[in-house]
């Protein structure tokens, strides 16, 4: 009778342990444990129904159920979770995951912005940041965004420490055929350029003023050109006052010829030297 029971014992055996090593990971570790352990010790009971054979057989039935669980399920991407639980495969080397495989979502100083893209960590708290997590600077002044006071400063204009322009930088400069002939009469052209300046300059003062220079080539004479270079730099402010900005940031200046950036003697050259600056007072 007990030939019978050890050859039932090792049909137990042999399902079990070929079922999970079938399943090719398909039952979980402790659950292949569990049934080895359950098919060991029956099986030893059937045997011979001592205690401490069947807890021997118990014993060898987890450990094989174990092994036979675990035949052929392997760890690709080495992050501690097997493939057959791993619900993130191919997670890139030295991610830090948790029990399915997945990474952890880390975000440690809070901006919104997972530490494994965050190129800036440790932002304080509250500061507006990008994609990349670090802090904004949208008109690259150099001074972030969250204590920029002149947000939008032109390209190349040195600032404070506050990312206003400094006194003495020119924000703007009104260039090419900006007035008709001999006159201080804005072209249509000159107009649009100043209704695209508005802003522009509406938000680039800080606590400062704009000076508004007129400048002409050589042509005429210098007292002419002089008075001409003032009325010009005073229908630009009547425009831009006209337009909505405010009067009291607005001092105008006429210059002439005096202040030549290109050579008069060639049209081109000319054409340069007759503009409108705009200087931060």
């Amino acid at each position: 009778m007990k030939i019978m029971h050890k050859i039932i014992f090792l049909l137990m055996a042999g399902i079990m342990l070929s079922g999970c090593a079938s399943t090719g990971g398909g039952y979980s570790q402790p659950v292949c444990s569990l049934i080895g352990a359950v098919a060991g010790g029956a099986g030893a009971a059937a045997v011979d129904g001592e205690d401490a054979g069947i807890a021997a057989g118990a014993a060898i039935g987890a450990a094989l159920g174990y092994l036979a669980c675990n035949q052929g399920v392997g760890d690709s991407d080495g992050d501690g979770v097997n493939d057959d639980l791993d619900q993130c495969p191919g997670t890139p080397a030295g991610t830090e995951v948790d029990e399915t495989g997945c990474p952890v979502v880390k975000d440690s100083d809070g901006d919104g912005v997972n530490d494994d893209l965050d190129k800036c960590p440790g932002t304080p708290a509250g500061t507006t940041v990008g994609t990349d997590g670090c802090p904004l600077d949208s008109d690259g002044d150099g001074v972030i965004d969250d204590n920029d006071q002149c947000p939008g400063t032109p390209a190349g204009v040195e600032v404070d420490s506050n990312g206003c322009p400094k006194v003495g930088e020119t924000i703007f400069t009104l260039e090419g055929v900006n007035f008709e002939f001999d006159s201080a009469t804005l072209t249509p052209e000159a107009k649009s350029k100043l209704d695209a300046a508005v802003s522009t300059l509406s938000s680039n003062v800080g606590n400062k003023r704009i000076r508004v220079v007129g400048h002409t080539d050589s042509i005429g004479s210098e007292t002419y050109n002089q008075k001409l270079s003032e009325r010009r730099a005073q229908a630009v402010v009547n425009y831009l006052v006209s337009q909505g900005v405010d009067p009291s940031i607005l001092i105008s200046e006429g210059r002439g010829e005096s202040e030549p950036i290109a050579d008069n003697s060639t049209e081109e050259g000319r054409a340069k030297n007759r503009r409108v600056e705009f200087v931060i007072e």
